[in-house]
């Protein structure tokens, strides 16, 4: 005989669930063999990433639990042998244990009641049993003796209390235990210790056998039950089984007079009716374990509360009494039973007939959340399973348990799935706390499909928290999605989110962006270096999708740099021109091309081209001004440099008296001194003359050049409009002035004193109208500069 053995019925079939070995999910078979504390780790890591990928593949619903369920007993299976059964690993770990266990159960009790309620459904020709009619037509009684067979399922895998004698079941068939009895040829029944035919050694078997036989009916095993009284001589006892069987097996239960079973219901009626009279009996006649079992069948609810002393067999119990309580009134009603005892009886059990009192007469017992919460999946209360969840996890101030918020957000995904009322503002917010645990592991690519799950414009809101800065979660233990040296992070994460329908990757990295503007204005104020480097990082979003977001970066980028040569912050707007590889104004033209192909009809495409080559303009301005100052800055501090040093030159004398070796000694030293001197004056001119080429480069293109060109009617946002426009003028003037300072400051320094003259005619010129684009103040420096290098002109004469 075998313990996993069962008799399947077509209830307890769809209740039965098998764990088989998994082959393409994250658990890697050699965690089993170390035993190295970090695996555990590993292993809870992978459970979060298979509930992931289940979510992520999708399915059908009884699929999705299945696996759900599949993943949680795996995840025990391997915790169990890398603790050693419970030897290792700790508190921590036997309670990560028990969270994984709670999680398979309850997803089989999903799993069970929605195949029931298929079953249901289902039109059987053959629906000619008591027991199927009222499991069809009785939503308490299916929904009650489903939880039933799932709570002996339990039971069985998690023994405890009634059913803790379940692991020694093999000792209970090796060999006969009643010795004596067989000898004197004396049939062991219920009745022997009464009638004298027992020793105290086979009593006291008989007491460990009935005990056995109770854990058994606890954990649903009848079939077993059935073998194992055969194997040890207790056939008296199997009528037990035969009345326990009529909660699963429909043929006992038959409407068919002509049957043979027609008349067991009616009859097991009075059995159970016999077995509370004999509940009635003094303790010292009847033992503890009798009264369990005569409770059991008799569904006598008092006796077996005072018998059970945890949780799980009190559920057990109530569940038990009010299935027999259905039961019975449907015998009644179907075989107009008129015997006043069970009349009587089935008054007494009226109340054991609601799922709802049963359920909240149970909560009389427990605080704890987990079983409130298989009451609420079980009647389908689901507001006020979210409610609860949302209660025992994120409503409070205490540390969110990781176990605990991964169970409640899977269960309120399977809510989802169906038309059902919950408060979704509470669901929302375990769903955040779930991501925002996932943060914490560093399990970023996880995080968008959870996002995705949230009411409306919060899956966008939530999905730009955590691109920007992972919302809250400890910098001290994760380094942030946004950190600088995570950029890979942030392409995995967003390209998982473009797999998800609910996400747009361009308007997420553009919303990220408009999130870094609020939280680092560079508009007013005093502007931190930290504000600056944010919104740098931040920009970034906008080149991982150009063919989305190129045109945005181009603005933003633009929208920076203007802000930082107002302030004269070059440096800075240097490092963010430095953060792309590809050149801004061609990954837009790129974009815009595509917008054309994609938008032939939209009216606004040519105010929206006029825009973009704006835009385009303005990034080349400020490469062409940097390019500019970059040269100049490196001409200056070569022109400033000390000279290459030079041998001393000998006189003729002195060289005439030198051998051979030691002229050539001397002749390759000077040449190599004037070659070095030559190349530095040679570098030296060649940066002028580019500095003086692109600043006249420039001049010719002050009509454009840090000018806004474009018209407020092919702009949607005035205001940014304004404020660009002001902010441009400024820019222009004072760049302008910088540009012009630095040729005079060439010319002068190199003694070209006439060409910086004629910088006040270029100023004067009207081809270009220098002077009405400078201040006055600015344009008196630069005149005032200029006949600096008059006066050295008059001084000699030129």
């Amino acid at each position: 005989m075998e313990v996993g053995s069962q008799n399947n019925t077509f209830l307890n079939d769809t209740a039965n669930t098998s764990f088989p070995s998994r082959n393409s999910l994250g658990f890697n078979a050699t965690v089993l063999l170390s035993e190295d504390t970090d695996k555990f780790a590993q292993v809870f890591h992978d459970i979060i990433l298979d509930f992931h990928t289940i979510c992520l593949d999708g399915g059908h619903f009884a699929d999705v639990v299945e696996r759900f369920c599949e993943t949680a007993s795996n995840g025990v299976l391997i915790f169990n042998k890398l603790s050693e059964n419970g030897n290792k690993g700790g508190k921590r770990i036997a309670r990560i244990k028990q969270s994984l266990q709670m999680e398979r159960n309850l997803f089989d009790l999903i799993l069970k009641l929605h195949k029931a309620e298929i079953i249901a459904e289902l039109d059987d020709e053959n629906d000619d049993t008591l027991l199927k009619k009222i499991f069809k037509k009785n939503v308490h009684f299916r929904k009650l003796i489903t939880v039933l067979h799932w709570s002996e399922e339990v039971a069985f895998t998690d023994p405890t209390g009634f059913s803790q004698l379940i692991n020694e079941l093999n000792e209970a068939g090796n060999g006969h235990p009643f010795v004596d009895s067989v000898k004197n040829r004396q049939f062991a029944h219920m009745d022997s210790s009464f009638l004298g035919n027992l020793s105290d050694s086979d009593w006291e078997s008989m007491e460990r056998m009935k005990k056995f036989c109770f854990s058994l009916l606890r954990c649903g095993r009848l079939q077993i039950l059935d073998e194992l009284l055969n194997k040890v001589g207790l056939s008296s006892l199997k009528v037990f089984v035969e009345v326990r069987k009529a909660l699963s097996n429909p043929e006992l239960s038959t409407l068919d007079f002509e049957q043979e079973n027609y008349g067991f219901t009616e009859a097991r009626m009075h059995f159970k009716n016999m077995a509370n009279h004999l509940l009635n009996l003094p303790d010292e006649m009847i033992t503890p374990i009798d009264q369990c079992i005569w409770a059991t069948l008799g569904g006598n609810l008092s006796t077996l509360l005072a018998h059970a002393e945890n949780v799980e067999d009190i559920f057990w119990s109530y569940l038990n009494c009010s299935v027999e309580s259905i039961l019975d009134a449907e015998v009644i009603k179907a075989k107009h039973v008129t015997n006043l005892d069970l009349l009587t009886n089935l008054e007494n059990g009226e109340d054991m007939r609601s799922m709802e009192n049963v359920f909240r007469t149970f909560f009389n017992h427990i605080d704890e959340p987990y079983y409130k919460l298989v009451c609420y999946f079980a009647g389908g209360l689901f507001e006020k399973a979210v409610d609860l969840m949302y209660e025992t996890s994120v409503g409070h101030e205490l540390d969110v348990d990781p176990n605990r918020i991964r169970l409640y957000t899977h269960c309120i995904l399977l809510i989802q799935n169906g038309k059902y009322e919950y408060n979704r503002a509470k669901a929302d917010a375990v769903i955040r706390g779930y991501t925002k645990v996932l943060t914490e592991l560093g399990l970023y690519s996880t995080v968008p499909y959870y996002l995705s799950r949230l009411d409306g414009e919060e899956a966008d809101k939530e999905m730009v928290k955590f691109l920007y800065d992972g919302e809250e979660a400890d910098k001290e233990m994760v380094k942030f999605l946004y950190a600088l040296d995570r950029p890979d992070e942030r392409i995995i994460v967003l390209n998982v989110a473009g797999e998800i329908d609910t996400f747009d990757v361009g308007k997420l990295c553009i919303k990220t962006f408009e999130k870094a503007k609020e939280e680092n204005s560079l508009d007013e104020g005093e502007v931190t270096a930290e504000a600056v480097a944010k919104l740098q990082d931040i920009w970034k979003f906008l080149l991982f999708f150009p063919e989305k977001t190129s045109i945005d970066a181009l603005v933003e980028c633009n929208n920076i740099l203007r802000k930082l040569f107002v302030r004269d912050r070059l440096g800075e707007a240097m490092e963010l021109l430095s953060i792309s590889d590809q050149n801004l104004v061609v990954l837009s033209e790129g974009h815009l091309r595509k917008l054309i192909a994609d938008n032939p009809d939209d009216n606004n495409i040519e105010s929206l081209v006029r825009y973009v080559q704006d835009q385009q303009r303005e990034y080349n301005s400020y490469i062409l001004y940097l390019e500019i100052m970059d040269k100049f800055t490196v001409w200056q501090g070569k022109f400033t440099t000390q000279l290459p040093r030079q041998p001393e030159k000998m006189s003729d004398t002195e060289y005439a008296r030198l051998d051979a070796i030691t002229k050539n000694d001397y002749e390759r030293r000077m040449k190599n001194a004037q070659e070095k001197l030559s190349a530095h004056k040679k570098s030296v001119e060649e940066y002028k003359n580019s500095v003086i080429s692109q600043i006249h480069e420039l001049i010719e293109q002050t009509s454009t050049w840090m000018v806004c060109c474009v018209s407020e009617t092919d702009v949607q946002d005035k205001e940014a409009y304004k404020k660009r426009k002001q902010e441009i003028i400024k820019v222009h003037e004072r760049y302008l002035f910088y540009t012009l300072t630095m040729l005079i400051r060439i010319y002068q320094d190199t003694c070209q004193d006439e060409e910086a003259v004629q910088v006040g005619d270029l100023l004067m010129n009207s081809r270009y109208d220098l002077h009405t684009q400078l201040s006055k103040e600015n344009l008196r420096k630069l005149l005032k500069d200029i006949s600096k290098s008059g006066h050295v002109l008059s001084i000699n004469g030129e």
